[in-house]
């Protein structure tokens, strides 16, 4: 036992390094020592005269400072064994009167928590013995995942918790969800677990839904409208009639190119037969000198004016000058009107007029 012989090395007294050294420097002839009576060395354990004058009290310490000075007679080993045996930190050596209180500091290790005590005692049990400390590695806090609809910011699913022990690293998939795709990824997806909850937010979007935007626009309704839940859902119990004007609040293109209007709430319709508006109420036509002839439509055109310049825009035929665009600008055309002169205008879908000759149609 290696161990053993190690720390018997270093407390047994070589005995006969002593003996030589005190037979070489003691002096052969003293009258002093010459008529000495021989008596054996005092020992710890050996009871010491006090002198006259001394009380009980003086006696009392220096006994206690020679017993602090007595070489031990139990050994106590302290091991530091992680869940697989292995050596944690060098081992403790502690050394006592055998049956004295053991007092020692146990050792801190980063990231790891004591489990349990083999071989433990509370005082020096007997020449040698072993005391093992267990050890676990920390866990530590949990990575949680979350599978989120983007548009609506509702949970697709329960989140997943992962686990594992402090400084172990992860690697996390996102969620396959049915019929909805990935769009994109908020946090660590590879990391390592440590003392802080980490979290990773997947956002995905229903498969067969190619853009979706807020928009503030208005329409009105060409025809009574069935209202549903949800885009391709369940129809409501009523409908919109004829005519009504709604604000949208966000817009749908599907991948088939069928466009969905939500307005508020669970009530949704497609855009056929809707006419866009910018504004709630189209301002009236002003006829005491003016007749007209109106046809909805919906036309994608720019302005076609002069480069690096801007053109006026009404609040109607030979009206007001509301503003301007810029040549280039892209508009959408919402309106025809033709006036008794036969001149074309062109309603856009911020309720400004134009004349047709400063608009070039996109074919």
């Amino acid at each position: 036992m290696p161990l053993w012989n190690w720390i018997k090395s270093i407390l047994t007294p070589n005995q006969n390094k002593s003996h030589s050294y005190q037979s070489k420097h003691r002096p052969k002839h003293h009258p002093i020592i010459k008529n000495r009576v021989s008596s054996p060395a005092p020992t710890t354990t050996s009871k010491i005269n006090r002198p006259k004058n001394s009380d009980n009290s003086t006696e009392e310490s220096v006994n206690s400072v020679l017993e602090t000075h007595e070489r031990p007679d139990s050994l106590l080993v302290i091991l530091y064994l992680d869940e697989r045996h292995k050596m944690l930190l060098q081992p403790q050596v502690i050394g006592g009167q055998i049956g004295n209180p053991i007092n020692f500091q146990v050792q801190q290790i980063d990231n790891y928590s004591m489990t349990g005590i083999d071989g433990y005692t509370a005082n020096f049990p007997s020449e040698y013995a072993i005391m093992t400390l267990r050890f676990s590695k920390q866990h530590g806090k949990p990575v949680i995942s979350y599978a989120i609809d983007y548009d609506t910011n509702n949970l697709l699913a329960p989140p997943d918790y992962h686990e594992g022990l402090l400084n172990e690293p992860f690697s996390i998939e996102p969620t396959k969800i049915n019929h909805y795709k990935l769009i994109r990824v908020q946090g660590q997806m590879i990391g390592a677990f440590n003392q802080q909850v980490q979290a990773v937010f997947a956002f995905y979007r229903q498969q067969d839904w190619q853009t979706v935007q807020e928009v503030g626009i208005y329409i009105k309704l060409n025809k009574q409208k069935t209202i549903f839940n949800e885009p391709d859902g369940d129809q409501q119990t009523y409908t919109f009639p004829k005519n009504s004007i709604w604000r949208v609040f966000r817009e749908i293109v599907k991948v088939d190119g069928t466009t969905w209007y939500n307005l508020g709430g669970p009530q949704w319709l497609t855009s056929n037969w809707t006419i866009i508006r910018t504004q709630p109420m189209q301002p009236a036509l002003d006829t005491k000198l003016h007749s007209f002839h109106a046809v909805a439509t919906q036309l994608d055109a720019s302005i076609d004016f002069v480069q690096n310049e801007s053109v006026n825009y009404y609040d109607q035929p030979y009206g007001q000058i509301i503003g301007k665009l810029a040549h280039g600008t892209k508009v959408k055309i919402i309106e025809q009107l033709r006036d008794e002169q036969k001149l074309l205008w062109y309603r856009l879908d911020n309720n400004g007029i134009i004349s047709e000759k400063y608009i070039k149609l996109t074919k």
